[in-house]
C-alpha cells in the first residue's frame, strides 16, 4: 500500500465511527448499556446535555473516528504493509487492541474529565444545563453488566468496518 491508505483509512474511520455510534445507541435502547460516548466526548466541552450530545457526535465521529484513529490505522496498515484484500482482519485485530486501551482510559476518564466521577448519572440519562456522569470504571463496566462485552465488540466492528473502506477503495 502506498500514502493514500492514510486518506482510505480516514473515510473509513468516519464510516466505523458512524457504524459504531449506531450500535452503542440501539444497545441503549433495549438496555443493554446507559454508556453514551457522546454524552461523554461532549460534556469534555459543555455541561448542557443537548450541547454535549451534538458536540460529542461531532467529536467522536469526525474528530477521533476519522481523523486521529482513521489516521493512526492508516500508518499501521503502512507500518505492517498490510494487502489492501487483508485490511478488513488487520482492522478487525487493530480494533480489539484499540478496544483493549479505550477500556484502559475510560476507567481512568474521571482524573481528566471535568464533569466525571464520584456520584452522577449515566451518560445515556444525561440531561439539563448542569451534566456530571459518575466514573464509568474500567471498561466502563458501571454503565452495565455487558458494557465491558460491547466495548471490545464496538471496537473490533470499527476496526473492520475501516478496514473494509479501505479495501474496497485501495483493491
Amino acid at each position: 500500500m502506498d500514502g493514500t491508505v492514510i486518506w482510505f483509512a480516514i473515510l473509513g474511520g468516519f464510516a466505523g465511527g458512524i457504524v459504531m455510534t449506531m450500535m452503542t445507541a440501539m444497545a441503549r435502547k433495549i438496555g443493554v448499556t446507559q454508556m453514551s460516548i457522546r454524552v461523554v466526548e461532549g460534556a469534555l466541552f459543555t455541561g448542557d446535555a443537548a450541547k454535549a450530545r451534538k458536540i460529542g457526535l461531532f467529536t467522536h465521529v469526525v474528530v477521533m473516528s476519522a481523523v486521529v484513529i482513521g489516521g493512526i490505522y492508516g500508518l499501521l496498515f503502512l507500518l505492517f504493509d498490510v494487502a489492501p484484500s487483508n485490511a478488513w482482519w488487520y482492522g478487525a485485530l487493530f480494533g480489539v487492541v484499540h478496544g483493549l486501551i479505550s477500556g484502559v482510559v475510560i476507567g481512568a476518564a474521571p482524573k481528566m474529565h471535568p464533569r466525571m466521577g464520584g456520584a452522577g448519572v449515566a451518560p445515556a440519562m444525561a440531561s439539563g444545563s448542569n451534566i456530571h456522569l459518575s466514573s464509568p470504571g474500567p471498561f466502563a463496566h458501571n454503565y452495565g453488566d455487558k458494557t465491558p462485552i460491547m466495548l471490545i465488540v464496538g471496537h473490533v466492528l470499527y476496526g473492520s468496518v475501516l478496514g473494509l473502506v479501505v479495501t474496497l477503495l485501495a483493491g
